[in-house]
């Protein structure tokens, strides 16, 4: 899990079946083994096997068929509200600009009260 606790990285595995996902977190996921037809709203299916990867956003949903034991890993990401994003982005996007030394300037000034 990251130490903002908005992502995480697990190992998953299913054995032959059918089942519907809701995804709630945006997920990337990397197929390590196995086969699985994905079937999304609209009806077009996808195959996914060994090797494969796809991204499956938030509020998405997808009928899952498994037709070989299927192993994955998958990346999964809670959204942020848009405007903390934004924030996020720019902070990020600051210190790259600034290197280490803006970073040190901006924790100084923020700390001193400026």
């Amino acid at each position: 899990m990251s130490q903002d606790k908005t992502s995480r990285t697990m190992v998953w595995e299913c054995t032959p079946g059918v089942f519907d996902w809701h995804y709630d977190e945006d997920e990337v996921v990397y197929i390590i083994a196995g086969e699985v037809f994905i079937t999304s709203r609209d009806g077009a299916e996808r195959r996914l096997g060994e090797g494969d990867m796809a991204h499956f956003p938030a509020g998405s949903a997808c009928r899952w068929r498994i037709t070989q034991p299927v192993r994955k890993i998958a990346v999964l990401r809670k959204n942020m509200p848009k405007l903390f994003s934004l924030g996020v982005r720019a902070w990020h996007k600051l210190r790259r600009a600034g290197g280490s030394s803006a970073w040190a300037c901006i924790a100084t000034t923020v700390l001193a009260g400026g």
